[in-house]
């Protein structure tokens, strides 16, 4: 798996590419977002468009960075997320727990608009 990251003024770009399974991806996830949040990453945006394909050990990685990130204080959104992975995530019922945008642009916009609400 490649990560690329980048920053859009106050939010962190992650961008993982490649396939998010047990043994392929998992771990390195974890480590680059763990790295991010260590960095003091407050906002952070998961441009999912280039995951090619998930299973358990990828959807329970995203439910753990979600989850660390809440205990930190961290705002984390999905963007572009692939019509698989969101099935992935609809049957799973964890589809409801991640604020879901369609593009990386819309995510990025939409900490502002939490502030104003």
């Amino acid at each position: 798996m490649r990560i690329e990251k980048k920053n859009i003024g106050e939010v962190v770009v992650i961008s993982p590419r490649g396939k998010l399974l047990i043994g392929r991806g998992d771990v390195e996830l974890r480590k680059f977002v763990s790295s991010v949040f260590d960095e003091g990453a407050k906002k952070v945006v998961l441009d999912l468009k280039d995951v090619k394909d998930i299973d358990s050990a990828g959807v329970g990685e995203l439910v753990a960075i979600h989850t660390s990130a809440h205990k930190r204080g961290i705002e984390v959104k999905l963007a572009r997320v692939p019509e698989r992975v969101l099935g992935i995530l609809q049957i799973a019922q964890l589809a409801a727990i991640f604020d879901i945008n369609d593009t990386v642009e819309e995510a990025v916009d939409s900490f502002s608009a939490d502030k104003e609400n």
